[in-house]
């Protein structure tokens, strides 16, 4: 019952450590910077946010003074039912299906001959306004288009291909289960595949075509049978009495739906709190290389940042999705490229030797990083280095 760590520092992070007291998520600070590291398999994205609007509203609010609080989960806010729970615990068990082999996409590095490589992000600025006014006018949405884009930078680099470009956009399934508050991971994924055919098409009817597959793939009818599947697979590996045998099934479901995708776009949609928004300069979501090439989306204070995320030492599909900006009239600055910084989180190693308490299916984490507009370029750091849970 230790207290969850507040570390003046911008350098990693060791989750589930003594650095931390144990727990998977942490926040640290350094000058204008907010970094708000946690395990993925404790929230996602949208389930993280709620997190990080309160603890972003009171400490603006220590610097800035008297803030709006619609909206945020405040101290005053009693804590729900609906925010703890987890809405895939209200899933029936089905069973699952055999011998059935999903569609595997092209792999830059299996299928293209990419070389595997510590994940490098490069974080990029599009100005909103311009790009949502070409999105409109393309028939497209920011997720879709970035999709779209990325496929095409795929395709520009590996034009000789046997199998199609398979594109993940990830979405949020809590509108389906009627339970938007809570922080659970609650995803699911619209496939979007690349074909020769599609490729031959004017750029503006591959955009209807990418939007128009969101929609059927969006259906209650169709998501709630996926999530049934998808939660009834965990079910049965939380019944595997061995932990070793536990996290080897998980890892072979992990390649598998590696191998299934080419890319991936995560978009979380427009920031909703204005009084926290009139603050922050940039907004980066760092995720774990599970894939060869990945593009979080955030939407805030009139800018769209676009973390690329590259497992490859070849930056060639990063820069062909740049250029393919720049053939689009979309402008964009590239506010710095680095090796990607998120928390280290305990392998299966750790594990055997009793350093965490609690079991898990994957051991990735993800870093939120809020750079602020602090008017002397420091935090306001705690008076010690914990923060009360």
């Amino acid at each position: 019952h230790a207290p969850v760590a507040v570390l003046h520092t911008a350098a990693p992070i060791r989750l589930a450590s003594e650095q931390t007291n144990q727990h998977v998520w942490a926040v640290c600070y350094e000058g204008d910077d907010l970094y708000i590291d946690f395990f993925h398999g404790l929230a996602d994205g949208i389930g993280v946010s709620a997190l990080t609007e309160t603890l972003l509203f009171y400490y603006f609010q220590l610097r800035y003074g008297d803030l709006d609080a619609a909206g945020i989960r405040t101290l005053e806010v009693p804590i729900s039912d609906a925010e703890c729970a987890d809405p895939l615990d209200t899933l029936p068990e089905v069973p699952l299906p055999e011998g059935v082999e999903a569609p595997t996409g092209f792999d830059i590095i299996r299928d293209g001959g990419m070389t595997p490589a510590p994940t490098t992000a490069c974080d990029v600025i599009v100005p909103e306004v311009a790009f949502l006014r070409f999105t409109s006018a393309s028939d497209a949405s920011p997720g879709t288009m970035v999709a779209l884009l990325s496929a095409k930078a795929v395709d520009a680099c590996f034009p000789e291909r046997s199998k199609a470009i398979l594109g993940h956009y990830a979405m949020n399934a809590r509108p389906v289960l009627k339970a938007p508050d809570g922080h659970h991971n609650c995803l699911t994924a619209i496939r979007l595949p690349y074909t020769e055919r599609i490729a031959a098409l004017p750029f503006q009817t591959q955009c209807t075509v990418y939007r128009g597959m969101t929609f059927p793939q969006s259906d209650a009818d169709r998501v709630r049978p996926v999530l049934e599947l998808t939660n009834s697979m965990f079910r049965v590996m939380a019944r595997i009495p061995l932990l070793e045998s536990r996290r080897a099934a998980f890892h072979q479901i992990l390649q598998a739906s590696c191998a299934a995708f080419t890319y991936v776009v995560s978009y979380t949609g427009q920031w909703k709190r204005p009084a926290l928004a009139q603050h922050i300069r940039e907004f980066w979501t760092h995720a774990p290389g599970a894939m060869p090439f990945v593009v979080e989306i955030k939407s805030i204070s009139g800018n769209l940042f676009l973390s690329i995320l590259r497992s490859t030492a070849e930056d060639d599909v990063e820069r062909a999705f740049l250029e393919q900006l720049t053939q689009n009239g979309i402008p964009y600055t590239i506010a710095r490229t680095a090796p990607n910084d998120i928390a280290a989180f305990p392998g299966p190693e750790d594990l055997k030797k009793g350093c965490v308490d609690f079991i898990s299916f994957s051991y990735y984490s993800t870093g939120v990083i809020v750079h602020h507009d602090a008017e002397e370029g420091t935090m306001m750091g705690p008076p010690n280095p914990y923060l009360k849970s």
